[in-house]
């Protein structure tokens, strides 16, 4: 993403203060660039010829009795696979929403529409989708630059404190039952009230006073920043931000789970719950976490993790896997596709691209002067008298 930056105002060098460095960097950082875009390049294009190699098997003669199958689903089958996806695109949204609560305001209508758009772009390589939500909620929310990368942050944080304690469905001991799975959520709940006790204890003035009083140099504490990433803590320590996000996310891996569970009963492959929720939780990790962007590498991502943990079907029914595992990805992107374009129409993207802001009366910001409490007839999470900030902690954010 470019940003544009202001020429300097100050006066012209003289004659002697030598050769001045070109704007467009130097030829190091050219050299990089390129580099960095030839990575991305080749690794969507392994991704493509992933999709197509399984498209092949897909396609192959010795899966043709699950192709007849597939013919064979029920309308009510596809379209829980179709609504389980658009499921997600809210979800997700709902997350981003939350998270950024205490700090602004922005309306979850919106920030469906963004996610819409953003879930679509994510099958393309350079990170595109977080450029894009980059530029949405700069120009059309009024977020700050930094801010939107310590949102971006503590979303992630969250996810993480989610997925990781889901690892205990793989240790599950033989017999346990339902009691598994209640511990299992009980152990993603401690792990966010965890996290949200430390960004409660960093967070605010009080958390700025056990910093210096840890002797944390005076300037970093003031540095720009700094305090954009010390907003995280209010985010991630705001009750209503991190059970929504609990929530929010604990349902979506869930959908992840559902799609390929369905999807396999339609085409017969025979999965354990546990199996289901590793494949789907490859699938869906590989999506966030890889930089070439989502096409074949969820499909590829999802296979050699079922063959890596054993999984029966990846060896006696590996076409019909990749199979199942296609259609996930098919009515995925028919979902994507459908949400990209609400959001756009919803979002005025004309408007947007030519940098003027889609709302006739956009919602304010929570952001607000120091010293200023907040409103608290807005309905909105509020910080703690003893954690707001303090003179020396403006919230000009």
């Amino acid at each position: 993403m470019s940003v544009d930056t202001p020429e300097p105002s100050g006066p012209a060098p003289g004659p002697g203060a030598g050769p001045q460095r070109s704007s467009g960097g130097t030829p190091l950082d050219s050299r990089r660039s390129l580099l960095r875009n030839a990575f991305q390049l080749a690794g969507f294009g392994i991704g493509m010829a992933l999709l197509v190699w399984c498209v092949r098997i897909v396609l192959s003669e010795e899966n043709r009795s699950t192709l007849e199958r597939l013919r064979d689903a029920s309308a009510w089958e596809i379209l829980l696979l179709l609504s389980v996806a658009a499921s997600s695109i809210i979800l997700n949204a709902v997350i981003f929403w939350a998270t950024i609560r205490p700090l602004h305001t922005i309306r979850l209508s919106d920030m469906i529409a963004t996610n819409g758009v953003c879930t679509f772009l994510s099958y393309l390589p350079f990170k595109v989708s977080v450029i894009a939500r980059w530029i949405i909620h700069g120009r059309r929310d009024g977020v700050p630059t930094l801010t939107i990368g310590t949102w971006f942050l503590v979303v992630v944080g969250l996810m993480v404190v989610t997925i990781v304690p889901m690892g205990l469905a793989f240790v599950r001991p033989e017999g346990a039952g339902w009691w598994w799975w209640a511990a299992i959520l009980g152990a993603i709940a401690l792990a966010h009230w965890v996290a949200m006790a430390a960004a409660r204890w960093v967070r605010g003035e009080r958390g700025l006073d056990r910093m210096r009083a840890m002797r944390v140099p005076r300037a970093m504490l003031e540095h720009e920043l700094f305090r954009r990433l010390h907003d995280g803590a209010d985010m991630a320590g705001d009750g209503h931000a991190a059970w929504i996000s609990a929530g929010a996310r604990v349902l979506d891996v869930g959908g992840f789970t559902l799609r390929i569970g369905v999807a396999a009963s339609i085409l017969g492959v025979g999965l354990t719950v546990e199996e289901t929720l590793l494949i789907g939780l490859a699938y869906f990790v590989t999506g966030v976490v890889s930089p070439f962007g989502t096409v074949g590498t969820r499909e590829a991502s999802a296979l050699v993790f079922a063959h890596s943990a054993g999984v029966s079907a990846a060896e006696a029914q590996e076409a019909a896997l990749i199979t199942a595992v296609l259609l996930v990805t098919v009515t995925d992107a028919m979902t994507s596709f459908l949400g990209a374009g609400f959001g756009l129409a919803w979002l005025r993207a004309d408007r947007l691209l030519l940098g003027r802001n889609a709302l006739a009366d956009p919602p304010p910001p929570r952001d607000r002067p120091p010293g200023n409490p907040p409103n608290r007839d807005d309905g909105a999470p509020t910080i703690s008298g003893e954690d707001r900030a303090g003179p020396n902690q403006p919230h000009s954010r």
